[in-house]
């Protein structure tokens, strides 16, 4: 038995979050369907104490620590926030050093894509370094972090120094993808876009060794893009953000991200004024 509305209420709302995610490396224009007919109650779940809810936790914990991809772009960082953080306060609270580790790791991304870097430095030191210690993921996920707040800061020599230490450890080609990814943000900050470009190719490279459309595939076309805009070269630059537009409509990416990717379309070719112009499109 349920012990009140709001208890079932959750348990429903976490069954559309595991159906959809269930879909979303298979089928994720669907995935992101059934995702946005929930939005509303999803939004509510994400902003609810559900610390009061501990049944739910394992399911809960779940979701904080493999959900972003679906939900990014698609609930608001707000209520992402909201859930995350009683998520971290309900592992502490159980002694779960990893997931409350993994949990504090994910905030500290969420706040890096607004920038603000104050923040996501408070959360990267609330990890435990007893969880990353031995722990070759959670290991790479922190000093991945500390890089990107270097590279937000324009402190892309620093950022380098991080990642060229992680690329000689011995990792999976799935995770230097993304180190590749970050090497080549640290070089734009530096204003080095030919290096950048070079990083950007071999994340490419290495993700289409594994599929044809890949995320990192459509995220080094818009970088690439962004470096030959800067350098000038506009029409280069203007057919890598079409192809990234492709690539990110066969992948079912969100209307944020393809808002962006037209806005930096409209900019190659002189054609943008207002970043609300391509919102609307």
């Amino acid at each position: 038995m349920y012990q009140s509305a709001m208890e079932r209420f959750c348990e429903l709302q976490v069954n559309a979050l595991d159906k959809a995610w269930k879909l979303f490396f298979s089928d994720p224009k669907c995935s992101l369907e059934t995702l946005r007919q929930q939005k509303p109650n999803i939004e509510h779940l994400l902003q609810l104490n559900i610390s009061e809810f501990h049944c739910l936790y394992e399911r809960f914990v779940n979701i904080a620590v493999h959900f972003e991809p679906m939900l990014d772009g698609v609930v608001s960082r707000q209520s992402r926030l909201t859930f995350y953080g009683n998520c971290a306060a309900m592992a502490k609270a159980k002694g779960e050093t990893e997931i409350h580790a993994r949990i504090k790791l994910r905030l500290a991304a969420i706040k890096l894509d607004c920038y603000d870097c104050r923040s996501a430095e408070e959360y990267l030191d609330e990890v435990s370094e007893a969880a990353i210690q031995g722990n070759q993921e959670l290991n790479f996920h922190y000093w991945l972090t500390e890089a990107k707040i270097h590279t937000a800061r324009y402190q892309g020599k620093a950022a380098a120094g991080i990642l060229n230490r992680q690329l000689e450890v011995q990792l999976p080609d799935e995770l230097k993808l993304y180190l590749l990814l970050a090497m080549g943000d640290a070089h734009f900050a530096e204003k080095d876009y030919d290096a950048a470009i070079a990083s950007y190719e071999q994340a490419k490279a290495m993700a289409a060794r594994r599929s044809k459309i890949h995320p990192v595939i459509c995220t080094a076309f818009v970088q690439i893009g962004r470096c030959f805009y800067y350098k000038r070269e506009y029409s280069k630059s203007r057919d890598l953000f079409v192809t990234a537009l492709d690539m990110q409509r066969k992948l079912g990416c969100d209307s944020v991200s393809l808002a962006a990717t037209l806005y930096h379309t409209g900019i190659s070719r002189g054609s943008v004024k207002d970043p609300k112009e391509v919102a609307a499109a």
